[in-house]
């Protein structure tokens, strides 16, 4: 079967129209349009959602954007920008086509989890741009409830849902028709050229900004732990003179697997500016690595040592064993002050010091280069649970970053040692002398 696709929709993205044409051939059937900023992909679930009812695939549309307030107008303008003098304006939340054909709306905050509904209006097509907040009980309901009507179903996202994906593997075993499409920026001929080269060059810059903030799209949703200044200004030559007060070790542990363990060594000094050393990544087995945590102790005498707890971390601990100077590191546990859990405290201290131009890293160029890629990666949520500060999950940050940010939470970890542990514990009341700081990597802390 052959279609003519008027001039309206020359826009359309041909993997789009080919997802459409087939879904509408066979009766039925689920699209994933997943993609960058910029790459059109709510343009083309527009468009296509158009040419469906326009085809007379069915009576009526739900099209649903999840927004923060009332319902966006931009899916709204859009269909009037896309169907043009076809279509009829009958209320906010209403399109009719001259063809006889209307569209719904439905705007939800994902904090309600809310569920499409419909089905008394037709509702045999759906669109809904902005998946990645909608509920999961919510979506599993509207799309199976759609499924059964033999729909056309057509998501967006910028990152798919792992569950969104599993329905829609389970509806593809179940011989449905499922069309998985991947758009990108560069793939879109129109979108602007100086937009397309400034995200280029973001790309060959840092990569992992890159990927957050152009192919996840994440500005909407986080801000930065960081500012560019105050991560400049980390990693800056510094020129001190100081007593040390406190001092401390961090240990992030990963056994196996593609991730590594890192000890960094943190001293407070007593003119209240931070000194951290960045070990380099390792990937030990477990009695290997607490070896080499034992030498860094002997060696740099901590008030503290700080180790990740969660996971392979506790059976790592177990070997190591527990002594007063040790911190078992749960970064999911209870609310500390201002912040939701230890992890965004931890992190919220390295912030409180990079504010004040406090806080100097030091290691290999290999190190502070993964490190500098970590903390770019942070982002804080817009609210944490009773209005605390909430670093995004571990997972969201491993999407960024592709791999998990073992250097900066070995340094959130160490310097969480020195904010935790005084003075007068243990392995501070050993002298230590006083320690000079200038331009590169300070001899006081290598091994």
């Amino acid at each position: 079967m052959t279609y003519n696709f008027v001039d309206i929709y020359s826009t359309m993205h041909h993997k789009i129209k080919k997802a459409v044409c087939g879904c509408f051939e066979n009766g039925g059937g689920l699209i994933l349009i997943e993609g960058s900023r910029g790459s059109s992909k709510s343009w083309g679930g527009v468009q296509g959602t158009q040419q469906l009812l326009m085809w007379g695939y069915s009576d009526s549309a739900i099209q649903g954007l999840i927004v923060e307030k009332k319902l966006s107008d931009s899916l709204y303008d859009l269909n009037e920008q896309v169907a043009g003098d076809l279509i009829v304006s009958v209320n906010q939340s209403e399109h009719m086509l001259k063809t006889g054909q209307s569209i719904f709306y439905q705007g939800f905050h994902p904090s309600r989890k809310t569920a499409l509904k419909g089905g008394e209006k037709g509702g045999k097509l759906i669109f809904i741009d902005e998946v990645e907040g909608w509920g999961e009980k919510a979506s599993m309901d509207t799309l199976n409830t759609y499924i059964r009507k033999d729909g056309i179903i057509i998501l967006c996202s910028n990152r798919m849902p792992e569950y969104i994906r599993d329905f829609a593997k389970a509806y593809e075993r179940a011989g449905g028709m499922l069309h998985d499409i991947r758009l990108d920026y560069w793939e879109n001929p129109y979108l602007s050229p100086l937009v397309k080269q400034q995200w280029d060059e973001l790309k060959d810059i840092n990569e992992s900004l890159w990927r957050a903030t152009v192919m996840y799209d994440d500005t909407d949703e986080y801000t930065r732990l960081f500012s560019p200044s105050e991560l400049e200004s980390m990693f800056g030559d510094c020129d001190d003179d100081c007593d040390p007060v406190n001092k401390s070790i961090g240990v992030d542990v990963a056994i196996g697997g593609g991730d590594c363990s890192v000890i960094s060594r943190a001293i407070l000094g007593n003119n209240g500016h931070v000194y951290v050393d960045v070990g380099d990544g390792m990937r030990l087995e477990t009695n290997a690595l607490v070896g080499r945590v034992m030498a860094d102790v002997n060696d740099f005498r901590p008030n503290s040592e700080v180790w990740d707890a969660d996971g392979q971390g506790l059976a790592v601990l177990q070997v190591r064993g527990r002594h007063p100077n040790l911190i078992e590191f749960h970064g999911s546990s209870e609310n500390i002050g201002i912040y939701f859990n230890r992890r965004t405290a931890a992190y919220g201290y390295l912030e409180e010091l990079a504010r004040q131009d406090k806080l100097h890293l030091f290691g290999s160029n290999s190190t502070i280069g993964k490190l500098r890629e970590d903390l770019r990666a942070q982002i804080l949520g817009k609210d944490g649970k009773d209005g605390k500060i909430a670093l995004a999950p571990k997972d969201q940050i491993k999407r960024i970053l592709l791999r998990s940010p073992d250097y900066s939470d070995s340094v959130a970890m160490a310097v969480y040692g020195l904010k935790t542990r005084t003075r007068g514990v243990g392995f501070a009341n050993v002298a230590s002398k006083k320690i000079t700081v200038k331009n590169k990597k300070p001899k006081w802390l290598k091994i």
